[in-house]
């Protein structure tokens, strides 16, 4: 039978392509060194025996008879044989005994011719070979003369006619006109021959032996032959053997259209040309192999490692045919198989069972190492079903120890692919080399990627780029298909899913969810336990183009995809959920480690950020999606917020932001700390030095909390700041960012407000300072109330400006002009009670023990002592302040009321009033002092001299500090006027 002639792949290796093989052709072996070393050994007839053997007629040997009748069976001549003799072990039968002349040499012709060898094995028990042929024709060195010849050695023979052979293990072989010639050194045979030996069989057209010359003095009584060096079969060889593994026989046959040679010494067989190793796996099914060369090489057997022994070569050969002193060959029978070597333009090798096939221009496969070797000038290809692997070179451990170990050198490439679908389930390359092993630790195996290594899933479009890659799967044993309870490969190894993967070095990767850059990129995967329901997952349909089912069963178009976050970092390790072959894992945990930076694009054009040291996100479904972020600051941008701090945590679904220790946060805002509209939106900054929280509305600030906004600051122990319209983390993601506005501030403990302002030539044109213990501010509504004890400090730029509050503009009619030297104007309040207000209204009211302090001053850093008012200054004490700006008054050009209520005192330089209300017009530039019941307001000034005038008393007094004027209403005592 003729092996199916179409490029192929075996996936036994071991079995199909080496030790079947190996086992046919040391049969073949045995066979011929049992068969031709015998011939070696005619020289073992005494001197007395070299007679021409007597003819018997009636009585014969018993022992002659009795091995004819036992071992010649088949051949009934031979117990009744006419000439019966024997050589050492030997015992020769032959009817006609007819010596020739040929040149000079002796020449015998003995027809019929048998021959029987008693060897004796191992344990010493004898084993029969028989040789017969039709005629044996042996020629001598010598003459057959007289009764007594001595014709010294055989120098040739000849088996003509039909050749049998048999012998232990069942040994046969059939041929015709066999040859020996001492002086050519070979014997051969140019006919076919048969052979059999135990379960197997093999034929050839021909067979030769190449034989090695004796050394030292040549022998009178032997031929000049010392060995064999070469058996060898020509053209149209076959063998079928039969190999046992384990419990099961495998039947495997090998075919060559030229030569197989058998080198003895070294122990090397060698088949040339169009070789073909195959066995039958099923009904329309074999594995099988083509190659130009295959060459075996055999050493000594080990001994049964079952028994407990260790390897190790007998001391004696199993065979031996003559002692040692006689200088023969010695003939190892008892060799096992130690490497092979296929070789050619093109090896083919194929499994139908397996649908593997492969192409290859060399194999080799060694016992020791028990692994296989297949190389490639350029690349080894094997194809599985619709998958495949190419490199350069291939090597696979079969051992049970190293659980199928393999390894790919050079640059390669790995598809594998759904067999039904023929969609790519994922595919790898690389630049140096593939491994794959077995972890001792896990009993997982580790394939290993190495260089410029690229694993890619297109079903997931998902990809991973790094200088090595290591994926741990489920064991993949070795598949035996000689074994009859070895699995198929349905299922095996394509479905395998990773438990783990690992990435190292200059590593990119990319998926739906995750893109980026690390040094090192782990991911590990684990299966649903038992009582744990799948986690919900709300971006599959989306990333699919699909609709989302809603509880009440209608339909939805389902919401954009998310774009993948991206995710740089010195390591990364994300833990994930496997959800079966089709579906996307889900991610349920990812650390990164290192100069971390996370980033996501937005619809509206920017992105989400974290960046830190490291960064633990958790996915439990859903929005129920937690992140926690540390580093020296880690930092958070989504939309348009950016926080700051050591350890920072966001919590999706309770939609909740807060912070560890220290930190910094940054809201775009459009409304001042005081509620007024800035021209454009700024940034709140705001740092504190113990906690932070912010649900999206309302954030929460402990510690030192320092807060600033355009040119303003502000500083307190603890500060709430509220916004009107909630900032969604859940939804930020997917949805335009949500511009922030202020609803409402509130500051405890220690507030420290300042603000400056500039004009249009961006020089400084005021800055203002508070200190209070408490302040709050409703940025819809406008209030706005501060605890005290408190004071505001101000400082106004008065060049071309009025003035707020009463300051010599213009010299006295009586006075030289002078030039003003005060282009500020200072202004305190101080308070022990409580301050409320109005932004919206501009009013504000200070209550208990109020003082209003107001003077030029040269700088905007200078303060005014009380106790030393200058010239234009003026100071008002009073329970209750109302502050507020002037009916008809513009923001451009303001003026303001001043109301003092409760026991007010009036300083200024040359006056001083008291009464129960007094107020301020700035518009009419006039004081009014008002007192209430039967109490009396009071004003005292000085005279153009400098000297002290009556006091002026009335309920109602209006006084004009420029010009010293006083008007009394119901007055009750003094004079008005200056």
């Amino acid at each position: 039978m003729q092996p199916p002639r179409e490029q192929g792949l075996i996936v036994d290796f071991r079995t199909v392509l080496t030790v079947a093989t190996v086992a046919g052709l040391t049969s073949l072996y045995g066979l011929y060194s049992q068969l031709t070393r015998p011939l070696f050994v005619v020289k073992a007839v005494h001197q007395a025996e070299r007679s021409v053997p007597q003819r018997i007629n009636t009585t014969r040997p018993v022992k002659y008879v009795e091995v004819a009748a036992e071992h010649l069976a088949e051949q009934a001549w031979a117990e009744k044989a006419r000439y019966q003799t024997s050589t050492q072990q030997g015992y020769i039968y032959t009817n006609q005994w007819t010596p020739e002349e040929d040149g000079g040499k002796g020449i015998v012709r003995l027809e019929p011719f048998a021959m029987v060898w008693l060897l004796p094995d191992k344990d010493g028990e004898s084993r029969a070979v028989t040789l017969v042929s039709e005629s044996a024709r042996l020629k001598f060195d010598g003459k057959l003369e007289g009764q007594n010849p001595q014709p010294g050695r055989v120098v040739a023979a000849a088996m003509q006619g039909e050749v049998q052979v048999t012998g232990p293990d069942g040994l046969k072989l059939v041929g015709r006109n066999f040859y020996f010639e001492e002086a050519a050194l070979r014997i051969y045979s140019d006919n076919s021959v048969v052979f059999d030996i135990g379960p197997n069989h093999g034929s050839a057209s021909s067979v030769q032996l190449d034989l090695i010359p004796s050394s030292g003095l040549i022998s009178d009584d032997r031929p000049q032959v010392f060995g064999i060096q070469t058996v060898r079969l020509n053209q149209n060889i076959r063998l079928d053997v039969e190999l046992r593994q384990r419990n099961d026989k495998i039947p495997v046959s090998i075919e060559c259209a030229g030569t197989l040679e058998y080198d003895i010494p070294t122990h090397v067989s060698t088949l040339r040309e169009d070789v073909w190793v195959w066995r039958k796996t099923g009904p329309n099914e074999s594995d099988y192999m083509q190659c130009d060369k295959l060459t075996l090489r055999f050493g000594p057997r080990p001994v049964d490692q079952a028994a407990g022994d260790l390897a190790q070569a007998p001391e004696e050969p199993a065979i031996r045919q003559v002692s040692a002193e006689e200088d023969y060959q010695r003939i190892e029978t008892e060799l096992a198989f130690s490497s092979l070597t296929a070789e050619g333009n093109e090896v083919r090798l194929r499994s139908d069972k397996q649908d593997l096939t492969a192409t290859l221009t060399r194999l080799d496969y060694e016992v020791e190492r028990d692994g296989v070797m297949l190389r490639h000038p350029e690349s080894v290809t094997v194809f599985q079903r619709k998958s495949w692997m190419k490199s350069p070179e291939i090597f696979v451990q079969f051992d049970d120890k190293s659980g199928g170990a393999a390894t790919c050198k050079g640059p390669g490439e790995l598809v594998n692919c759904d067999p039904e679908t023929r969609e790519i389930l994922f595919s790898a390359e690389w630049q140096e080399s593939l491994s794959k092993s077995r972890d001792a630790r896990t009993g997982l195996d580790v394939i290993t990627l190495l260089g410029d290594a690229v694993f890619k899933q297109p079903q997931r479009e998902s990809g991973l780029l790094a200088h090595q890659i290591r994926l741990w799967v489920d064991p993949i044993e070795p598949i035996d298909p000689t074994a009859a309870s070895s699995p198929s490969l349905e299922g095996n190894p394509a479905n395998v899913q990773p438990r783990r993967m690992l990435a190292e070095r200059e590593v990119a990767f990319a998926s739906p969810q995750l893109v980026g850059e690390s040094e090192i990129v782990e991911l590990i995967f684990r299966e649903l336990g038992p009582l744990e329901a799948p986690p919900e997952t709300t971006d599959e349909a989306a990333q699919s183009g699909g609709k989302t089912v809603s509880k009440d069963g209608t339909e939805k178009p389902a919401a954009p995809a998310r774009p993948p976050v991206r995710v740089d970092a010195k390591s990364i390790t994300v833990n994930l959920i496997s959800l079966g072959e089709k579906k996307q894992p889900h991610v349920e945990h990812v650390t990164t480690i290192g100069q971390v930076s996370l980033r996501q694009p937005r619809p509206d054009g920017g992105q989400s950020t974290f960046t830190g040291d490291r960064v633990d996100l958790f996915n439990r479904g859903g929005t129920a999606q937690t992140a926690k972020l540390e580093g020296t600051p880690a930092l958070l941008r989504d939309g348009p917020m950016e926080l700051e701090g050591n350890v920072i945590h966001m919590n999706r679904g309770a939609n909740l932001v807060w912070v560890e220790g220290a930190g910094f946060l940054r809201l775009p805002v459009d409304r001042s700390f005081d509620g007024k509209p800035l021209p454009e939106p700024q940034k709140l900054s705001t740092r504190w030095t113990e906690q932070m929280s912010f649900d999206g509305q309302l954030a929460q600030f402990a510690g030192i909390v320092e807060a600033n906004l355009e040119q303003s600051r502000m500083n307190c122990r603890d500060m709430r700041v509220t916004l009107r319209q909630r900032l969604s983390f859940s939804e930020s993601l997917n949805q335009p960012a949500i511009k922030p506005e202020l609803a409402s501030i509130k500051c405890t403990q220690n507030v420290v407000f300042r603000h400056l302002e500039y004009d249009e030539q961006q020089r400084l044109a005021s800055t203002h300072r508070v200190s209070v213990h408490e302040f709050h501010v409703n940025q819809i509504t406008g209030e706005t109330m501060a605890q005290g004890p408190g004071f505001l400090q101000s400082w106004r730029r008065t060049e071309g400006k009025g003035s707020s509050l009463p300051t010599r503009t213009s010299a006295d009619a009586n006075r030289p002009r002078k030039v003003d030297t005060h282009p500020w104007e200072y202004t305190r309040v101080d308070f022990s009670g409580r301050m409320t207000g109005n932004v919206h209204r501009e009013t504000s009211t200070f209550r208990d023990r109020v003082r209003i302090l107001h003077a030029p001053v040269a700088r905007p850093a200078d303060e005014v002592n009380p106790d030393a008012m200058p010239e234009n200054g003026m100071s008002m004490k009073c329970r209750e302040l109302e502050v507020s700006r002037a009916a008809g008054s513009s923001r451009d050009k303001m003026q303001v009321e001043i109301v003092g209520s409760g026991d007010v005192l009036l300083e200024g330089h040359g006056y001083v009033g008291r009464a129960d209300q007094v107020s301020f017009d700035q518009a009419r530039q006039l004081f009014e002092f008002r007192s209430f019941g039967t109490a009396m307001a009071t004003i005292w000034k000085e005279d153009a001299s400098g000297n002290a005038e009556p006091a002026n008393r009335s309920q109602h007094i209006v006084f004009d500090p420029w010009n010293k004027k006083i008007t009394v209403s119901r007055s009750a005592g003094g004079a008005g006027g200056p």
